[in-house]
């Protein structure tokens, strides 16, 4: 990948270190920042080629990047927010704040401190938030490109899994025949693929990607 040596030795330490800094909660936003760059750095140089989904099927020739951006939404919010209550981060700095014994409260006007304490339904709301925000860019990106979300579909499946019949698209994407049918007659007439005849089976007619659409 003609990666640096160096820059291979930091993803290493921000992988590792980050991965630990996460678990006990030290220099949360820190590691949240290692891993971010880890994550948007793979997708860059590596896992956008191969498409939105991974490799479910190990059909595919690579991992896709919907692994990454519900990590990425993860932490950009331990960035903003810092670690929860029990981290080593919170505890340290309560302790750094503890105050001379003259200057402390009743301890009935203590106020609680919460703004750490972060809920399932907060962290289920990011990600949710995140997945939608994602996804209108998506499609918004697909409708600039003048296609609609099935001929988009069917020139994914043939871009990761190569050549192949109406009906295994169909299977792939999950469309009706009809359906199909429609977005393959759309995009031959656009010139991004083509149907051709296969010598192992006559009858047999496949679908292919045009130079145009590898280019």
């Amino acid at each position: 990948m003609h990666i640096p040596a160096f820059c291979a030795f930091l993803a290493i330490v921000a992988e590792f270190f980050g991965g630990l800094g996460l678990i006990f909660g030290f220099l949360a936003r820190i590691a949240a920042l290692g891993i971010f760059t880890n994550m948007v750095v793979a997708i860059a140089m590596v896992h956008h080629q191969f498409g939105f989904f991974m490799n479910w099927t190990g059909e595919q020739k690579g991992e896709g990047y919907e692994y990454h951006l519900p990590v990425l939404a993860i932490t950009v919010f331990l960035m903003i927010r810092g670690a929860g209550a029990a981290s080593l981060d919170r505890i340290l700095s309560s302790a750094e704040k503890a105050l001379p014994e003259e200057c402390k409260l009743p301890e009935n006007k203590h106020m609680k401190d919460t703004a750490g304490r972060i809920t399932a339904p907060q962290l289920w709301w990011v990600m949710t938030s995140s997945h939608h925000a994602v996804r209108l860019l998506a499609e918004q990106s697909i409708t600039n490109a003048g296609l609609c979300l099935k001929d988009f579909a069917a020139l994914e499946a043939l871009l990761h899994k190569g050549p192949l019949t109406i009906t295994q698209i169909q299977e792939k994407v999950l469309l009706a025949s009809g359906s199909m049918t429609a977005a393959i007659d759309r995009l031959e007439k656009r010139g991004l693929l083509v149907r051709k005849s296969t010598s192992s089976d006559r009858r047999a007619r496949i679908v292919e990607l045009t130079q145009e659409v590898h280019d």
